[in-house]
């Protein structure tokens, strides 16, 4: 019965190890998304900016 729950135990662990991991990649790639979005953002404006000082 110890090896049963010991077994069990590790499967827990081993379990929860890889959720923790794949919450933390989830978490890197919600910052990465954000990031580009900003840099999008601030992509755009500068180029708007780099078109009208060509227009004059």
């Amino acid at each position: 019965m110890e090896e049963s729950l010991s077994a069990r135990l590790t499967q827990m662990q081993q379990r929860l190890d890889n959720m923790t991991h794949q919450r933390n990649e989830m978490r890197s790639r919600e910052s990465l998304a954000k990031a580009t979005d900003v840099l999008d953002r601030i992509d755009s404006h500068s180029a708007g900016g780099v078109d009208a000082i060509f227009e004059r």
